[in-house]
């Protein structure tokens, strides 16, 4: 029995010296070191390989749709507007009468010219016969010089209110047809700002008409794309109201000095418009294929998050989760061409994206 005692006391201290004992709970309880650790949490992670391909270079630009040609209408003379012919968004053709001033004080400026024309040439008329007579006289030594001289003074004076006369009738007949004015071009008129009853000013705007038959496109080509565009190159233009409609244009003329804010060439593309779709202020987008072949590395468009030009993606290196800033270029189908931050093989990560971290421990799962 002593024995047995013995042996159980001797159990008891062997097991206090190896964990310990709590009085509070009567528990035994093992040394720190002994307890289990923690592991962290490591996600699986789907990952694709960066890849390359051969792309035809594209410059991509925007920039703003402009008329082709556009005049302002004025009026040469004063009067009162008594008709008007057009309003904002018709269409006019060149020589269409657009409005109509009184004519009556016009009119009566043309007759009265008229008669001071016909006084000045019967006066005229009778003062070169007289003046032709005393000539002939004065040669043949028959009347003297101041005669002659008075005749001759009498003759220039007529002629000149003749020449006068004659400027008297084309004024008033300019005037009265200026009463009409006319469209100087074809388009679309885009302002009017005119009523009846107005009465004009030489030379105030009444009418702005644009050519819209054709438009511009207008962009500003940066300086290390000015020695891949040519004249006459082809573009393809996007309007974002007319979705995936795509209109063709032509580049006509490139700036030969550069802004000095931010160097760039202000060049204008050629577009036709026979259906007066594109309309002068309207936003655009073009893209311009340069025909240079570079190679360019791209990922899946799924695998990119960011926005507003701070885009990211997440490299998979050594089973970590690494944030990577990249930058990005045309979108292709399902992916999206990196002009930096990666390289080819790197491996990025393709689901739980949302979930990640930077310095995050993963398993990966590599797609083929």
């Amino acid at each position: 029995m002593k024995i047995k005692k013995k042996v159980i006391i001797l159990l008891i201290i062997g097991i206090i010296g190896i964990g310990g004992y709590s009085k509070k709970d009567g528990l035994f309880v093992g040394k720190a070191e002994d307890t289990k650790k923690i592991l962290p949490i490591v996600m699986n992670i789907q990952g694709e390989k960066v890849k390359e391909m051969e792309v035809e270079e594209i410059i991509h630009l925007t920039g703003t749709i402009e008329e082709k040609e556009k005049a302002f209408v004025s009026s040469k003379i004063s009067g009162k507007v008594n008709m008007i012919k057009a309003k904002d968004g018709d269409f006019v053709k060149k020589g269409q009468l657009l409005l109509g001033l009184e004519r009556e004080d016009n009119e009566n400026n043309v007759e009265l010219s008229k008669a001071t024309f016909e006084k000045a040439k019967a006066n005229f008329d009778s003062a070169k016969i007289n003046h032709d007579r005393v000539k002939r006289l004065y040669d043949q030594g028959i009347v003297s010089k101041s005669e002659y001289d008075n005749v001759n003074t009498l003759y220039l004076v007529a002629k000149a209110e003749l020449r006068s006369a004659e400027t008297g009738i084309a004024i008033a007949k300019e005037a009265f047809s200026n009463t009409s004015i006319f469209s100087p071009m074809k388009g679309i008129v885009t302002r009017k700002d005119v009523s009846i009853g107005q009465v004009l000013s030489p030379g105030m705007e009444l009418m702005e008409i644009r050519d819209i038959s054709s438009v511009y496109m207008i962009v500003n080509i940066k300086q290390s794309d000015l020695s891949k565009v040519k004249l006459n190159q082809e573009v393809k233009i996007e309007i974002d109201s007319y979705g995936d409609k795509e209109f063709k244009g032509y580049i006509k003329e490139i700036g030969s000095i550069a802004k000095e804010s931010n160097r760039t060439f202000k060049t204008k593309i050629l577009i036709k418009n026979k259906d007066f779709l594109l309309k002068p202020g309207m936003f655009a987008s073009c893209h311009i294929k340069t025909g240079n072949e570079n190679n360019l590395v791209y990922i899946p468009v799924k695998s990119l998050l960011g926005g507003e030009g701070e885009y990211y993606t997440y490299v998979i290196d050594e089973n970590k989760a690494k944030r990577v800033s990249v930058e990005i270029g045309e979108i292709i189908n399902d992916n999206v061409v990196i002009k930096s931050g990666l390289q080819k093989d790197q491996v990025v990560a393709v689901t739980n994206l949302n979930q990640l971290k930077d310095e995050d421990l993963v398993k990966l799962l590599l797609n083929k």
